[in-house]
C-alpha cells in the first residue's frame, strides 16, 4: 500500500517559505500521537511524529534520548478536541483510499498558495483549524 504524506505550512506568504521550520511533510508511518490543550482561551494539538533528522527519533547520545518532530495547530474558539480527532482520522481515512496522489494538507497559512481545486488562500483539511501555529523539528544529534 502507498504512504501517505501530512503537509503543513505555517508562513503567510511564499517568500517567507524558506526553510524546514516553515514547512514540512511526514509520512504517515512516522505519526506518533496527538496532545490537547487549552491555555488563555486557545484550543489547541499538538501532532507528534518520529524525528526526521534523528535516527528512528533517538539521538545518538549515551542516554539514547528519544527526540519527536511536532507541529502545533490552534483550533477555532467553538472547535472541540473531539471534532479536530474525529476529523484527523476521517480525513486520513479518506487519503488512504485515494488511488494516487496520497497527499494529505493538514494545513496551509499561505495565502498566495493555489490548492488542488485552484482556489487559493489558506487551506486546511477541517473547519476546526484556526491555523498551524508552530512546526519543530528537532535538530539532529552530533555523531
Amino acid at each position: 500500500m502507498e504512504e501517505v504524506y501530512l503537509y503543513f505550512r505555517d508562513c503567510a506568504t511564499n517568500a517567507l517559505d524558506d526553510d524546514k521550520g516553515t514547512s514540512c511533510l511526514f509520512p504517515l508511518s512516522a505519526y506518533a500521537g496527538m496532545q490537547f490543550s487549552s491555555a488563555s482561551g486557545v484550543n489547541s494539538v499538538t501532532l507528534f511524529f518520529r524525528s526526521m533528522l534523528n535516527n528512528f527519533g533517538y539521538k545518538e547520545a549515551a542516554d539514547n534520548e528519544v527526540v519527536s518532530d511536532s507541529v502545533l495547530i490552534d483550533l477555532k474558539t467553538t472547535a472541540t478536541a473531539r471534532q479536530f480527532r474525529r476529523d484527523f482520522h476521517e480525513a486520513i481515512d479518506s487519503a488512504k483510499m485515494k488511488l494516487r496522489g496520497k497527499l494529505l494538507v493538514i494545513g496551509d497559512n499561505n495565502a498566495e498558495a493555489t490548492s488542488d481545486d485552484g482556489n487559493t488562500g489558506t487551506q486546511y483539511f477541517s473547519t476546526t483549524v484556526d491555523h498551524i501555529e508552530a512546526i519543530t523539528i528537532a535538530a539532529s544529534a552530533a555523531s
